[in-house]
Parts: structure tokens; C-alpha cells; sequence
């Protein structure tokens, strides 16, 4: 079966995306990442134990992971594509699999997004009820923010970048039917 005939692949999509996309994603993801990572270190005894996992957590996915269990399964494989990394997994690790085993493959990317969102997010809020008092300091503003609020903050965040990558991205993407970030995230969801 080619990828045309695959039938989870969108009739109506796009071939190709432009490379901002990935100049986009990554302007909104890897401040994500460092926020999660700053947050966490913050927490007494175990922050920069839980920041050197979080940190290699999201990076370790984002740039590694992702790019071997799913870009090759992946319509846009080779090309530029919504996140921007099909040319980037083919350079890199240059395995070729099959459009129909992408709704497979999905199920480690979102594993993986789901650590990535909610880790610090959950880590901060139960911090902040055992030490209610805990702050996350910004030394060049001269203020702190509550670890409960920072928690939230960082809630946005995530919200903001989806919010960002769905409307670039995902109108006109060969996945959308089977995206299981668009399913998450429904209420962002583009009109077509």
C-alpha cells in the first residue's frame, strides 16, 4: 500500500511546510523546556535531581526519541513537515519506516508529551502543599513567585505552545484525523 491509499492519511493536506515552522517550534518549545527545568530546581533536596531528569527527559524525547519511533512512520518523512523535523530524523538517523504504522507509533510520543506537560506541573503543585511557603525566585526582577502559581505559569506555557502549533501546524497536516495531540488538545483544534 503506498501512502496515498494509507487510510488515515488526510486527502486534502499539505506537502510540504515551510522552515519557519521549525523556527516557530522551537522559539515556543525550548523556553517551555527551561521554564519546567528552572521551576524544578528550585524544589529543596530533590530540584536538581528532578531538573537533570527533566531536562534530559524533554530534550532526550523532543530531538532523539521522537525522531526515531515516529518521523519514520511519518507522511512528511525527508521533508519539511508541521514540527519541522522530517528532514532534521532522516539526516540524523535516517531509517525509513512505514506510513501505516504511525498510529503505532504514536503511542511513545504521547507518553512522552504527557511527562513533558504535566512533570513539573504535578511536582510544583505537590510541593506547594507540603511547603506552602516555597518560591521560585526571579533574581533579576528582584521577586519570587509562589511554587502553586509558577505551576500554573508553566500550565500556560504548554497551552500557549499548543495553542502556537496547532494553528501553524496542524491545518492542512496529513495526520490530523489520527494526531493524538489534537485529540488532547480539542478545544484548539483548527478549522478546515
Amino acid at each position: 500500500m503506498n501512502d496515498d491509499a494509507c487510510p488515515w492519511i488526510c486527502p486534502n493536506r499539505r506537502e510540504a511546510y515551510s522552515p519557519w515552522n521549525l523556527v516557530m517550534e522551537l522559539a515556543f518549545i525550548i523556553p517551555t523546556f527551561i521554564a519546567g527545568i528552572y521551576g524544578l530546581f528550585w524544589i529543596p533536596q530533590t530540584g536538581p535531581g528532578f531538573s537533570i531528569f527533566y531536562a534530559a527527559w524533554c530534550f532526550g524525547c523532543y530531538f532523539v526519541v521522537f525522531r526515531i519511533v515516529l518521523c519514520p512512520n511519518c507522511y512528511y518523512y525527508g521533508r519539511w513537515c508541521p514540527d519541522g523535523m522530517g528532514k532534521y530524523a532522516k539526516k540524523v538517523f535516517g531509517v525509513r519506516g512505514s506510513v501505516q504504522n504511525y498510529k503505532k507509533a504514536l503511542v511513545i510520543p504521547t507518553i512522552g508529551w504527557m511527562v513533558i506537560f504535566f512533570f513539573p506541573t504535578v511536582v510544583l503543585l505537590i510541593e506547594s502543599v507540603f511547603q506552602p511557603n516555597l518560591e521560585i525566585p526571579f533574581s533579576l526582577f528582584n521577586w519570587a513567585m509562589p511554587a502553586f502559581w509558577y505551576a500554573l505559569f508553566f500550565l500556560a506555557l504548554i497551552l500557549l505552545y499548543f495553542f502556537v502549533h496547532i494553528r501553524l501546524s496542524c491545518r492542512g497536516c496529513a495526520h490530523r484525523t489520527t494526531c493524538n495531540l489534537l485529540k488532547a488538545f480539542f478545544f484548539l483544534k483548527p478549522q478546515n
